[in-house]
C-alpha cells in the first residue's frame, strides 16, 4: 500500500463494562475484511474503547489496511470524524456525533437483546440503526458492499444519518458548551 487509501472506515465499539468485546473478528472474518478493504481501497481504523478489553492485533498483522487508532494516538476522535467515509459501531453514542457528518453507518450488534436488556438504550434499536445492522462481520462487509454498489442503499444510509442527527442535535452552531454552562449557572441561581 504505497499510496493513501481512497477511503477511511472507523470501527468504534462501545465499552462493555470491562468485559471482552464480543465483536472481535474471528480468523475467517479477518480474511473477508482484508479482501473487502483491498477491493474497495479502504483502510479500517479500529478504535476500541480506552477501557475496553480484547485483542484486535491479529488484524493488524494480516494487512496494513487494518490499524489500531486508540486514544493514545488521538485522545478525542470527534475532530477527525469528518475524515471518515463510514462508521462501524454497535450501540456507541459516537453514532450521534458521526450523524452530524452525514456519512453512512453500519451497526454491528451480535448481542443486541442482551445488551439492550441490561444496559438500556437511547431509543429503540431499529430507529437507532435505521435497519443497517448486522450480527457479525460478514454481515458488516455485506452492508458495506451494498453501499458501494447500490446508489439507493448509499442514499438510504446517508438519509438515516441525517434523520438521526435531526432527532438529537437541536443546534449545530458550535455554541452548545456555552448553552450548557449558561443553563448550569441559571439553575444554580448565579
Amino acid at each position: 500500500m504505497a499510496s493513501l487509501p481512497a477511503r477511511l472506515l472507523l470501527y468504534a465499539p462501545t465499552w462493555r463494562d470491562g468485559a471482552e468485546d464480543p465483536l472481535i473478528p474471528r480468523e475467517q472474518d479477518w480474511t473477508q475484511l482484508v479482501q473487502y478493504l483491498e477491493a474497495s481501497d479502504s483502510l479500517l481504523l479500529i478504535r476500541s474503547h480506552p477501557l475496553g478489553a480484547g485483542d484486535y492485533s491479529v488484524g493488524t498483522t494480516r494487512s496494513p489496511r487494518i490499524r489500531m487508532f486508540g486514544s493514545n494516538l488521538q485522545s478525542d476522535i470527534t475532530p477527525l470524524l469528518p475524515a471518515m467515509d463510514a462508521l462501524i459501531t454497535d450501540y456507541s453514542s459516537i453514532a450521534f456525533d458521526y450523524a452530524l457528518v452525514g456519512g453512512p453507518m453500519v451497526f454491528l450488534a451480535p448481542d443486541r437483546d442482551a445488551y439492550w436488556s441490561t444496559r438500556g438504550s437511547y431509543e429503540p434499536f431499529p430507529e437507532f440503526s435505521g435497519g443497517f445492522d448486522a450480527t457479525d462481520w460478514p454481515g458488516v462487509v455485506t452492508l458495506l458492499r451494498e453501499r458501494d454498489s447500490d446508489a439507493a442503499t448509499a442514499r438510504l444510509m446517508t438519509e438515516h444519518s441525517r434523520r438521526l442527527a435531526d432527532r438529537v442535535h437541536s443546534f449545530r452552531d458550535g455554541g452548545n458548551t456555552g448553552r450548557v454552562f449558561d443553563e448550569i449557572r441559571r439553575r444554580l441561581g448565579e
